[in-house]
């Protein structure tokens, strides 16, 4: 499987409060919104099945779910089309789709919106191969409006047209990985994470002379581990509150990462011994799998 389906898939495990708001997300980037029924279509069936268990949780109604080769369709008509429309504001006949913002007036419920409208229209590339998340609709006005939103949230998406399709994306690893934060995809997150830091420890180990006896992959291995563990610490909330020396050892690491143990020791001018070191770079990574 793709990193993106994977990335849906743990969306859609993770136990979802804010119900109401994710189905505005999902309903308003379906691939067909029309006065005598909306469409969804997705290779995913853990997104099918989200949507219309969170429809009939809401509304006690179900989508009608088709088949193909390699996508299911998930098609909404008559009453429950009514209700639907109604709750969320819509407007079928209008020659504009829009977008209304009051139906989110929490943060909590914008994070849900925004996490419903990937798991429908959205995807993203795997991170050991580049950072671009996007989402994609047919209806140029609605995506203005949804664009504003995702900017005053903290998410500078930017806009593109592609054939005859309006795409809002991301492109910085920076806001990649904050957008995957704010759609619940925390495991996903570290793994952007792990490839950024594999990234940087292969350019720097690119730039190191040829040593007798280095043994350059092991020490690699170590180092991903080890700061792996201390972003995972501060993403947490842990980080904080470890103990001094933890903190000092954690800060050496962040430093110097792609140095060997040795290279720390010498580093720590005398403060640590290298079977000390060492020690507490293992405690680190012990406490970051608590």
């Amino acid at each position: 499987m793709s990193f993106c389906f994977d990335t849906k898939q743990e969306i859609c495990r993770s136990e979802e409060k804010r119900k109401k708001a994710l189905l505005y997300g999902m309903i308003l980037f379906a691939d067909k919104i029309g006065n005598n029924k909306i469409q969804i279509t997705s290779e995913n069936v853990f997104v099918i099945n989200l949507l219309d268990d969170i429809l009939s949780t809401l509304f006690g109604f179900h989508f009608m779910i088709s088949e193909t080769t390699n996508a299911y369709t998930a098609t909404l008509e008559g009453q429950a089309l009514k209700t639907v429309y109604s709750e969320y504001h819509m407007d079928p006949t209008s020659v504009q789709l829009h977008f209304d913002p009051d139906l989110l007036p929490t943060q909590k419920d914008a994070f849900a919106f925004i996490r419903g409208a990937f798991l429908v229209s959205g995807s993203i590339t795997n991170p050991y191969t580049g950072y671009h998340a996007e989402l994609v609709t047919h209806y140029y006005h609605m995506s203005g409006e949804v664009k504003r939103f995702l900017n005053e949230h903290g998410l500078p998406f930017r806009s593109v047209v592609r054939k005859s399709h309006y795409v809002l994306y991301l492109k910085d690893s920076v806001f990649v990985e904050q957008f995957l934060y704010v759609i619940g995809a925390n495991q996903a997150a570290f793994t952007l994470v792990n490839a950024k830091i594999y990234k940087q420890l292969q350019n720097d180990n690119n730039r190191l002379n040829n040593c007798d006896g280095y043994n350059r992959d092991k020490t690699m291995d170590h180092a991903i581990r080890q700061i792996i563990a201390i972003e995972k610490l501060k993403k947490t909330g842990r980080y904080d509150i470890l103990p001094t020396d933890l903190r000092e050892t954690a800060t050496l690491r962040m430093s110097h990462r792609s140095a060997s143990l040795s290279d720390l020791v010498r580093l720590s001018d005398g403060k640590f011994s290298k079977a000390g070191l060492s020690r507490r770079l293992n405690k680190l990574i012990e406490l970051s799998e608590k």
